[in-house]
């Protein structure tokens, strides 16, 4: 007896609608066995030297082959042995559908029963006795973003990594784990690259030209859509989400493409087998057309970007020269108070008067070179938003933002020392003033 014996027979029960299963990453529950069924499953979880409690349905322990048909059904807990904390591990088939139908996982999964692994962008499913690592691709663009929902409960999946096959993967089309896998992805796929859901969420809708509705809620294994059709439909996915800031104008792309050669097919396999192929070339077409297109507006855009940062750099830099000049001016006029205070007999009040005139005009240019240069920057943050967004963060920290600091810098480092001047000035024509 070995767990992928026991997994193969737990799901067998399932499959025969004797018991049901739900796990976690700690325990199987199997539950509504009959008494004959639960001795038998306590029996071959001691030959794996595993805990196996037997209840029956109202909590009382009849572990120890002490279970009777009279208080049946019975329910086994069965503690799975441990694994690592950062990996997810399932006995049967009928728990990982579960699972994957809830609340996909995210890394390694261990599955029991499973003959060959299955990685996908964001998922690694291998028998229990591999070891092998895995990291998941980077976070894609949700496709809840780009698919319309009306029912009160999402069924577009909003992270599309554990349901694409890794590029150059070869999977076992007769493993258990794949064939569950597989008929789940079909219909997750086929969600998220449509435009809308229908109001039970057992169909979806391409928008076209031609309106679409193919059903979805019927596939059930990957003969419904056949090998070939659950291929193009993996390659167009690959396609649509590889690239989180292409994503948007290839959804719409190919929904538009897969709706116009869709819409003469009877039924959701023909569709996906006939046009996804085509309706995938035709967008990659209508994408390369479009980038040639949006490559022109970016170099006029990048040429007014650089201009713009030029000016703007120009203009820190003449308000640093304006300060410059303003405290040099403010300073000789001080300097030239205190040496009229030495020399000659001048009024007191109109030196401290000039004085101050002096320290203000100084203030006064700081603030206003403040002024402008917080007015650049948040005008630039807005234009950020609404006309730089092919730019990513480092691109535009590189181009826009460290220049500009580096300008900036200077007039702020320039404004201090000139403040500090103009006050040490200041406080010493009060002091000759005060000196006899």
């Amino acid at each position: 007896m070995s767990a992928k014996d026991l997994a193969t027979w737990v799901d067998d029960l399932c499959r025969a609608g004797v018991a049901t299963v739900s796990e976690n990453n700690e325990i199987t529950l199997v539950s509504g066995l009959p008494a004959n069924v639960a001795l038998e499953l306590e029996e071959r979880c001691k030959g794996l030297s595993w805990e196996c409690v037997i209840e029956d349905q109202e909590g009382s322990d009849w572990t120890g082959g002490s279970a009777v048909e009279e208080y049946a059904p019975f329910r086994a807990i069965i503690n799975k042995p441990a694994g690592r904390v950062d990996e997810k591990s399932f006995l049967t088939i009928s728990g990982l559908s579960q699972a994957l139908s809830s609340n996909p996982p995210i890394g390694v999964v261990r599955v029991a029963s499973q003959t060959s692994s299955l990685t996908t962008w964001g998922t690694h499913f291998v028998p229990w006795e591999d070891a092998s690592e895995f990291s998941p691709f980077p976070p894609t663009k949700d496709p809840r973003k780009f698919v319309r929902e009306t029912s009160g409960q999402r069924s577009v999946v909003d992270d599309i990594r554990p349901w694409i096959i890794k590029d150059g993967f070869s999977y076992d089309l007769h493993d258990p784990v794949f064939q569950c896998w597989s008929a789940i992805s079909s219909r997750n796929l086929l969600r998220s690259l449509s435009n809308e859901i229908s109001d039970d969420s057992n169909s979806v809708i391409f928008s076209g030209p031609p309106r679409v509705i193919l059903e979805v809620g019927s596939i059930e294994a990957i003969s419904d859509l056949t090998q070939v059709g659950f291929d193009k439909l993996q390659s167009a996915a690959s396609w649509v989400f590889e690239l989180p800031r292409e994503t948007e104008m290839r959804h719409a792309l190919f929904s538009m493409e897969f709706a116009r050669y869709a819409g003469s097919t009877p039924n959701t396999r023909s569709a996906v087998c006939e046009a996804s192929d085509i309706a995938l070339e035709g967008a990659k077409a209508a994408y390369h057309l479009g980038l040639i297109d949006l490559s022109r507006d970016t170099v006029k855009a990048l040429s007014e970007l650089r201009k713009m940062v030029s000016e703007d750099v120009a203009r820190a830099s003449d308000a640093t020269r304006q300060l410059i000049t303003s405290v040099a001016g403010a300073l000789s006029v001080e300097l030239a108070i205190v040496a009229a205070k030495i020399s000659s007999d001048v009024e007191d009040w109109l030196l401290i008067s000039i004085a101050v005139v002096s320290l203000l005009y100084v203030a006064m240019t700081v603030a206003f070179g403040h002024r402008h240069l917080s007015l650049q920057s948040s005008l630039r943050k807005e234009w950020r938003n609404r006309v730089y967004t092919f730019l990513s963060g480092h691109e535009y920290r590189e181009m826009v933002q460290t220049p500009l600091a580096n300008a900036t810098r200077t007039f702020y480092y320039a404004s201090g020392v000139g403040l500090l001047l103009s006050a040490l000035i200041f406080v010493a024509v009060l002091a000759a003033n005060g000196s006899p």
